[in-house]
């Protein structure tokens, strides 16, 4: 991972960088930056996954149905998204195998 990332994520709270490894990336040379950087702590707080499914037609908490992703996918002013966007609710009305 990139130091200068791994300093922002520190300044955002999400990991703890130890003292040791900003003195060695301090320094002139690199010589013990893997063993100090097995001390790195994730402070980032876990959340569960949420799994939802991208699906033609339906709708409840876990379903995004094609037109709603068009919706947000034709926000985008491109001529690429517009045109997924309107494969996605042509794929919506189209049965599977016709």
């Amino acid at each position: 991972m990139n130091y200068a990332l791994m300093l922002h994520l520190e300044q955002m709270g999400l990991l703890q960088i130890p003292v040791a490894l900003k003195e060695i990336m301090a320094g002139q040379s690199l010589r013990g930056a893997p063993a100090a950087s097995s001390g790195i702590v994730i402070t980032a707080p876990s959340t569960e996954p949420r799994i939802v499914h991208v699906q033609p037609n339906g709708d409840g908490p876990d379903i995004i149905s094609f037109h709603e992703f068009a919706d947000v996918v034709a926000r985008h002013p491109d001529s690429t998204s517009q045109r997924f966007a309107t494969c996605m609710c042509e794929w919506a009305r189209v049965q599977a195998g016709g």
